[in-house]
């Protein structure tokens, strides 16, 4: 939604070639991000989207972008959706998820080169292309590791090119040396940097949860900009991003 672009002051930055680090802490839900930038992507006539939704189906994102005004289904040519579920259930006999669930090098270098070509022809026929990857950490539970999984982030880095806008998001748990491994790696090499949590003072009728957003200083070499907190508040419709205490 453009209120949640504008509201993080991403409608002053050019996204492409830019890749996203969107981190889910435990107890939030950080899917009504991807949704808006999925509005962003498809709000414009010259973009196209790519979807490997590991964690969510299809249903939830096109009831979600039906609430936000766009239509997954309708817009299936330039929004290709790959559901990494439906390789389980036997839904889907895509050879990109073929041996997904063996944990081998082998089925993630199939899954890249599958997604590199799904990327390829969409950049042929669009100018500017979201390529959103949907909870990297579920692919911990089929058995890969995260050096495994660090080395696919490598290779899905080099496909941010100057038509191509990256977002890959993650969960983390305290606890979890995995997913903490991963989550740095993913931190070290975006971009931009957006951590989804719940409100530290509990729940609120007002404020849904709060998003901290660090952006790369292009300034200077290996530096960062200071940390951005903001609130969000979720309705049925509408996203809205504010800074903490102005509701």
């Amino acid at each position: 939604m453009a209120s949640f672009i504008k509201g993080l002051e991403l409608d002053k930055e050019d996204l492409r070639g830019k890749l996203f680090a969107l981190k889910e802490e435990a107890g939030s839900d950080d899917s009504f991000c991807l949704s808006c930038l999925m509005w962003q992507c498809l709000s414009k006539q010259d973009s196209g989207l790519l979807l490997l939704a590991a964690q969510r189906p299809f249903n939830h994102y096109y009831h979600v972008g039906m609430k936000l005004g766009y239509n997954l289904m309708s817009q299936s040519k330039r929004a290709v959706v790959l559901e990494l579920g439906k390789a389980f259930c036997g839904g889907s006999d895509d050879e990109l998820f073929a041996d997904i669930g063996t944990g081998k090098d082998d089925a993630l270098k199939g899954l890249f080169l599958g997604l590199k070509r799904r990327l390829e022809e969409l950049k042929s026929q669009y100018r500017h292309v979201y390529f959103i990857v949907d909870n990297l950490s579920s692919l911990l539970f089929l058995g890969f590791t995260s050096g495994q999984l660090t080395t696919l982030l490598h290779y899905l880095r080099t496909l941010a090119d100057d038509s191509v806008t990256l977002v890959i998001s993650l969960q983390t748990t305290q606890d979890d040396e995995e997913e903490t491994r991963l989550s740095a790696y993913l931190c070290q090499i975006a971009d931009f940097r957006l951590t989804v949590a719940p409100l530290r003072t509990g729940s609120s009728q007002d404020v849904s949860g709060s998003i901290e957003l660090i952006k790369k200083d292009v300034s200077k070499i290996e530096s960062w900009t200071n940390p951005m907190l903001y609130h969000y508040k979720l309705s049925e419709r509408n996203v809205k991003i504010f800074l903490p205490g102005n509701i």
